[in-house]
Order: structure tokens, then sequence, then C-alpha cells
């Protein structure tokens, strides 16, 4: 009998799930893949300098520009997103870090304008050195130190353009 006072719950099919399957891979796969990535000796640099090499191109280009979009701001997602994937992937956490704090600012804000241009140039000017000196690990407290100048440069931006990033 139908009580509109209780609730009815209804579970919905799940059609992904029933695509895919359930369970999880085995776990051969799963070490098999971890040593693949331990004993990747690739080098990144020469594809690290491909997306560096665009974003500096966007960042001059934008710097250059008295009619500014927000199309600037997205073109340089992609290359960040593809350093701070892959930073970690090649034994650079740092470059990810930064990386991922310019993914975040660039997330945050609408148009390139010349203070945001300045925050960028600063992570730009980070990333080159972590990649031409194929830095690994965290950089020590020197890294650590410059990461945590980098979200400052950030939260300076934050505050001056009055923006409130979601965390």
């Amino acid at each position: 009998m139908y009580n509109p006072d209780k609730p009815k719950y209804i579970k919905p099919p799940n059609f992904l799930k029933q695509k895919v399957g359930s369970g999880g891979l085995p776990k051969e796969i799963i070490e098999e893949a971890q040593v693949a990535i331990e004993e990747n000796n690739d080098d990144f640099k020469p594809y690290a300098k491909t997306f560096l090499e665009f974003i500096e191109t966007m960042l001059d280009k934008a710097h250059n520009s008295s009619f500014r979009t927000h199309d600037q701001v997205t073109n340089m997602i992609y290359p960040v997103m593809q350093l701070k994937a892959h930073g970690g992937m090649f034994g650079q956490p740092l470059m990810s870090q930064i990386s991922a704090s310019a993914l975040s600012f660039l997330e945050t804000i609408y148009v390139l304008d010349d203070d945001a241009l300045d925050v960028l140039k600063v992570h730009y000017n980070a990333l080159r050195p972590v990649s031409e000196n194929s830095i690994h690990g965290l950089g020590g407290d020197a890294g650590q130190n410059l990461l945590r100048e980098l979200h400052n440069a950030c939260d300076r931006y934050y505050k001056k353009h009055k923006i409130t990033p979601e965390t």
C-alpha cells in the first residue's frame, strides 16, 4: 500500500558499471605498471621544453596585446596541465607542484591583466630551471620556499583584485 508520508527509494541502474563489469585490475598488471614507471628512463626535458616554449609565447603575445581575451587564459591551461601531470611521472614533483600552483591560478582568473601576467611569469621563471636542470625531488628547502612564495604571489593578486579562490 502506498504511504505518501514514507519515502520510496528507487535505485537507478548503473549503466556504466554494467558495461565495464565489476572488480579491479589483477595484481600482476598493477605491479607491471609500477615497475614500468619506476624503470622509466625517458628524458622529459624535450617535452617540457615544448610546453614551456608555448607558455612563453602565450605570455609574450598577451603582454604585447592591447586586447586580451579569456581564450588566452584557457590556451595556457593545457601546457601547464601537461607539466603538472608529467612532472610527477618523470620524478620531478617540484615541477608538478609549481605547475599545480599556476593551474590553480589560471582557473581563478578570467583575463590576463598585467598583474596576472606577472604572476604567471614568475611561475614560468620557476619552471624553466627545474626543467632545464632536471631537478628531481622537491628541491629541498629552496624548492619549498619557492613554492611558498609562488602561493604568496597568487594570494597578493587575489587580495588586490578581490578574488576569493575556491579551495
